[in-house]
């Protein structure tokens, strides 16, 4: 019976691939690329078609996050990163912190997107104005 269903999975691998049976990676390589054949047929139509409010361009007085939270399971530590750029692509900082007892990973990105914030808010105003003290965010 084992014998058969081994058959019946070549003969069905010949018909749909030919008469070479792929490898892992010719399979993997071609769902890819017909997924990514996929998105260029109906997410780009989307992508075209979907356009910002006028004016909604970067600012040079915008800044923009770019934060990562990494996480390791077995010591429950986080280590947080961070960069900060403004509105010309000029980095204005790049930090990371590191903390023990993380949760989760989850957490692990919501602490970083936390201490990006609160950088982002000191590069604006000096933080004895904003009430920074301590891991806490104190509203103005």
């Amino acid at each position: 019976m084992v014998g058969q269903l081994e058959i019946e999975k070549h003969m069905h691998a010949h018909a749909v691939y030919g008469p070479t049976y792929p490898f892992v990676e010719d399979i993997i390589s071609k769902a890819v690329a017909e997924a990514q054949a996929w998105e260029d047929t109906n997410l780009g139509k989307k992508k075209a078609q979907k356009k910002g409010p006028p004016g909604n361009s970067r600012s040079q007085h915008s800044l923009y996050c770019w934060i990562n939270g990494a996480w390791q399971e077995s010591s429950k530590t986080g280590r947080m990163r961070w960069i900060i750029k403004n509105g010309e692509g000029a980095v204005l900082c790049r930090s990371s912190s590191n903390m023990t007892y993380v949760g989760s990973a989850l957490i692990a990105e919501a602490l970083a997107m936390r201490d990006a914030l609160k950088q982002a808010l000191t590069l604006i105003k000096p933080p004895h104005l904003l009430g920074l003290s301590g891991p806490h965010l104190y509203p103005l």
